[in-house]
């Protein structure tokens, strides 16, 4: 799963809710950050990939991350 991290993503319950299951599930779950913002403390140690400053960068090692 890919949490794509904002102050909106962090006030919407279905996103929280999303996270929520796939963390229960044991899955995978990797940060895209938007915003110069904390992620909830349950995935604070999730692989975090910032987005804001070189994106083709940081969007190639993601994908690389999720393949592992």
């Amino acid at each position: 799963m890919v949490y794509v991290l904002s102050p909106q993503a962090l006030y919407s319950e279905s996103v929280e809710a999303a996270w929520k299951f796939f963390k229960s599930k044991g899955k995978k779950i990797v940060i895209a950050q938007l915003a110069p913002v904390d992620p909830p403390d349950a995935i604070r140690r999730s692989a975090r990939f910032d987005m804001t400053t070189d994106y083709r960068s940081a969007f190639r090692q993601m994908i690389q991350a999720l393949s592992q």
